[in-house]
């Protein structure tokens, strides 16, 4: 009976240090880093990784125009969402 004890007690014992690396692995990957990680592992195995690897080239030769581009394209959008508001603004004034 001891002995069936005993081993049931080791194999609780590897079940939880199984469990601990599973659950070491798990938080690992839910890391913004390791997200990001698996991300750019699926866009590059997919069918646009080329187009993926093409873009990050661009990317790495011409950094100050894409910095440019991005920030353009990021104020255009603000101010696309901030005429909108003032326009929904605008919009409920005229119905009392």
């Amino acid at each position: 009976m001891t002995q069936k004890m005993d081993e049931l007690e080791e194999d609780i014992e590897r079940s939880r240090i199984k469990l601990d690396q599973a659950i070491d692995r798990l938080q690992k990957r839910l890391t913004v880093s390791g997200v990001v990680d698996d991300a750019l592992g699926i866009v590059r195995a997919g069918p646009y990784a080329s187009l993926y690897e093409n873009m990050l080239s661009v990317i790495r030769r011409n950094p100050v125009p894409v910095l440019l581009a991005t920030a353009g394209v990021g104020l255009l959008l603000q101010q696309m969402r901030k005429d909108a508001h003032e326009d929904q603004h605008h919009f409920e004034g005229e119905n009392p």
